[in-house]
């Protein structure tokens, strides 16, 4: 039998074998969650950069949203201004009459139609028929649309009445309008309800522009 040698202990294995197993513990248990924790740190950081370039992007949108939001908010306290209420209703269309007749046209017709609600706004339609001339005619479209109210021109039908020689003959015009009213007001609500708008109600001649 060989004598084992003297610098030979069996503690040295068990050393050995303490260290292996505190080193597994400590990769196991610190250096693989830690790596697992800075990895999922990088991919945040990733996303949040990814996230800061998209915002960066989105500036000039959110300007050019500021500028149309504020352009519209000028636009609705315009109109607010110069939209007609109560009893500048009958008003302004007598003085839509009375620019026909400043123009050198002969009204045929001047026909106010029911009142159309709508959410903020009431509108309220019109047809007029007129006798002039196409520059006449043209005076008269032009006047409306310098009105500081809203009206909108929807059709315009021209025919050919008489030919005289001057100024292309006179013609018959049928013109559709659309006048749009301020309904903010409760009151004015329940006035655009119990009180329709009609032909009598209108006030014509060179007063209702006054």
């Amino acid at each position: 039998m060989t004598p084992m040698p003297k610098n030979s202990k069996p503690g040295g294995w068990i050393v050995l074998a303490a260290i292996c197993g505190l080193v597994t513990i400590y990769v196991l248990a610190v250096y693989l969650p830690i790596r697992k924790a800075i990895g999922r740190l990088k991919e945040e950081t990733q996303q949040k950069r990814e996230y800061c370039a998209q915002t960066g992007d989105l500036g000039p949108i959110l300007d050019a949203t500021r500028q149309k939001l504020e352009s519209t908010l000028q636009y609705t306290r315009a109109w607010t201004e110069t939209a007609p209420r109560g009893g500048q209703l009958s008003s302004l269309l007598g003085k839509i009459d009375a620019l026909g007749q400043a123009a050198g046209a002969h009204t045929t017709r001047f026909d106010p139609e029911p009142i159309v609600q709508h959410d903020r706004v009431a509108s309220i339609p019109v047809t007029m028929g007129l006798t002039a001339t196409p520059s006449q005619v043209f005076d008269f479209l032009g006047s409306l649309e310098r009105l500081p109210q809203s009206i909108w021109i929807e059709n315009v039908t021209i025919e050919k009445e008489v030919e005289t020689g001057k100024d292309g003959g006179s013609v018959m015009c049928k013109i559709s309008l659309e006048v749009f009213v301020d309904k903010a007001e409760s009151s004015y609500q329940e006035n655009l309800a119990d009180q329709p708008i009609t032909k009598e109600t209108v006030p014509s001649g060179p007063a209702a522009g006054s």
